[in-house]
């Protein structure tokens, strides 16, 4: 079942989601709710396959790097972390800035 109940501490303003290995949505703040509605979510519990498809090791419980996920209005980085111990991956955001605005992110082991 969705929550939006926290699971912990978490930045104010700043998307904040934990997926399972299978891309199901197990905890979302609101303002991740607002991202994923930019994004078309349907509300079916899973990630947007888009998102999915666009990074490659969002999945993976040895996550431990940066993405991007991008929508119509703007881009968010975001620190993807696996859990293993806890079957999660944490997708905590932070740098949300404009459409129109170049953004580059490096691997956390580069």
């Amino acid at each position: 079942m969705l929550t939006t109940e926290p699971i912990m501490t978490e930045e104010e303003n700043h998307p904040v989601l934990r997926i399972s290995t299978s891309g199901k949505i197990l905890y979302a703040n609101k303002e991740a709710f607002e991202l994923l509605k930019r994004l078309n979510y349907s509300g079916r519990e899973r990630l947007p396959e888009g998102i999915i498809r666009s990074n490659k090791n969002i999945l993976n419980l040895a996550a431990d790097e940066d993405i991007i996920i991008r929508t119509p209005d703007y881009s968010v980085e975001f620190s993807a972390v696996g859990f293993s111990e806890g079957g999660y991956i944490s997708l905590d955001g932070r740098n949300v800035v404009p459409a129109n605005t170049t953004m580059e992110v490096e691997s956390a082991h580069d």
